[in-house]
């Protein structure tokens, strides 16, 4: 492995170690409800991506299709090898990413007990927008090369 690349990975689990702490921060002060400002501040992110012609989720018609052309971003800068959205019931998913290039190292570095992945929270701002509801921030369960997550409705 190059030195960069090791670099590249050190950082990764440097800024995953970051918003885990945060997540958990605001979990314990704020509960559910005040993960509805990171999801909103992540729309308004990927709005900027988009005005560089990076990505076009705005135009998406449906949830499923926001999700799609997440993952072909994803796979397009080779960060994942695929990241799937399987539908549990009418406002229940599964999302579930494999061959995540900060995994092997993240997953074992940092303390992922009782967080989100990013690409989740990244998803359960798309289920907010194109669902009209948001989404409960659950737990990611994490394995070797990736995660999956539930992505439901909120009851807030």
């Amino acid at each position: 492995m190059s030195e960069l690349f090791s670099s590249v990975l050190d950082i990764g689990a440097l800024y995953h170690d970051l918003l885990f702490s945060y997540q958990r921060a605001q979990r314990l002060y704020h509960g559910q409800r005040g993960s509805n400002y990171v999801l909103q501040s992540t729309l308004n992110f990927l709005s900027r991506i988009e005005e560089q012609g990076r990505i076009d989720i705005s135009n998406s018609q449906n949830f499923e299709e926001a999700i799609s052309k997440f993952a072909d971003f994803l796979k397009k800068g080779k960060i994942i090898k695929s990241l799937t959205l399987d539908q549990l019931d009418q406002d229940q998913y599964t999302i579930r990413v494999e061959g995540c290039i900060f995994a092997g190292k993240v997953h074992k570095m940092v303390n992922t007990k009782d967080v989100t992945c990013p690409y989740a929270m990244v998803a359960m701002s798309l289920f907010n927008k194109f669902k009209g509801k948001p989404a409960i921030e659950r737990e990611s369960t994490y394995f070797e090369d990736g995660t999956q997550t539930i992505i439901e409705t909120s009851q807030f």
